[in-house]
């Protein structure tokens, strides 16, 4: 019953599994407000309750619904239009920046892992790789607990989860101030849409094919971020010698 009143609630909230999401809002909808909604439209009989006549009902109704919804392959041959009222709404084909994405990532772990060069993984390079992503994972976690586990219990305990939390909240909202900085142009708090354009244009370019001074330029970047976490390392090091 409580999950078909949480699906029902969605229901009645337009927000079913083919529609699209609408931007995330602060506002959550009211609990008992989405209910009373939901009764109102569902409990026939007004008895505070779904029987299984009303369930039975919102069964059909979901299946309905379904049914008359655009299959996923009709919504892919719709977006290939470039004026039809959903190609805005979806990637154009060769335009999926994942794709891209990933055909990237393929070609950097073969650059890296592939020691024989024959454009694929064995089992003994699977495990090189395998290996190395563990150890990496195992240097996060040495320089995390390091960096948050302050009594050295080998543990986060809650004061040590609260200042974690506290930390990364105000690296959030730094980032939100250079964000704000760098593309609210008329500084009015707000982005309009003139300046959501601005920002889904320079971010689709980001996705495009890397230019070889772009990629120059990444790789510099990446190096100065390296250099700097180094040197934030030994500082610390240096710092906790001195402690002891």
């Amino acid at each position: 019953m409580r999950t078909l009143l949480l699906l029902a609630v969605a229901v009645v909230l337009g927000i079913g599994a083919t529609a699209r999401a609408d931007p995330p809002s602060d506002k959550r909808p009211d609990r008992e407000e989405c209910k009373k909604k939901f009764m109102a439209k569902y409990d026939k009989n007004k008895d505070g309750k779904l029987d299984e006549n009303e369930k039975k009902a919102i069964r059909a109704e979901w299946a309905k619904r379904r049914k008359e919804a655009k299959p996923d392959a009709e919504k892919k041959e719709c977006a290939k239009k470039k004026d039809s009222p959903c190609a805005s709404r979806h990637h154009q084909p060769g335009d999926h920046h994942h794709h891209h994405w990933s055909e990237e990532m393929k070609k950097k772990i073969l650059a890296k892992y592939d020691a024989d060069k024959d454009g694929k993984l064995d089992e003994k390079e699977k495990k090189a790789m395998r290996d190395a992503w563990a150890k990496r994972i195992a240097e996060h976690k040495k320089e995390f607990m390091a960096k948050y586990d302050k009594n050295k219990d080998g543990k986060i305990d809650e004061d040590e989860k609260k200042a974690m939390r506290a930390e990364w909240a105000k690296r959030a909202e730094e980032r939100k101030k250079e964000f704000m900085a760098k593309y609210d142009k008329n500084k009015d708090g707000k982005l309009d849409e003139n300046e959501k354009k601005a920002i889904r244009a320079e971010w689709a370019k980001r996705h495009e094919q890397p230019k070889p001074e772009v990629e120059k330029k990444e790789r510099r970047e990446k190096k100065d971020r390296r250099e700097k976490k180094d040197r934030h390392k030994k500082n610390r090091s240096k710092k906790e010698s001195a402690e002891k």
